[in-house]
């Protein structure tokens, strides 16, 4: 919104954030996606270890064997990490709140 000389009315751009301090939050996500993925991996692992609804054999038996495996761990991985992020910026207040409050504002009211 501007005023009839063209300024901006409430807010003003902060022009000294840099991206670094612009996206604090792109760290915790990757470190939770990594973690979820991780665990997803892990699961595939199990599952075709333990011969899960016979589904070890049934891909070890195949031509595509590694395609399948790669597949399976790619999409039971993303589901994961998807799964991993949610529960922590739901459940991690305190550590989003710590980040933002050392974030710098990018918007300020102008006086």
């Amino acid at each position: 919104m501007t005023t009839d000389d063209g300024d901006i009315d409430h807010l003003e751009v902060n022009q000294e954030v840099t991206n670094a301090k612009r996206m604090p939050l792109v760290p915790f996500l990757l470190k939770h996606l990594a973690t979820g993925f991780v665990c997803g991996a892990a699961f595939v692992a199990a599952i075709l270890v333990f011969n899960v609804g016979n589904l070890g054999t049934l891909i070890m038996g195949a031509d595509v064997a590694v395609l399948a495996i790669f597949l399976l761990a790619l999409f039971v991985g993303s589901t994961f990490a998807s799964v991993q992020a949610g529960i922590a910026i739901m459940f991690k207040t305190d550590e989003l709140e710590s980040i933002s409050q050392r974030a710098p504002k990018r918007w300020s009211k102008r006086s």
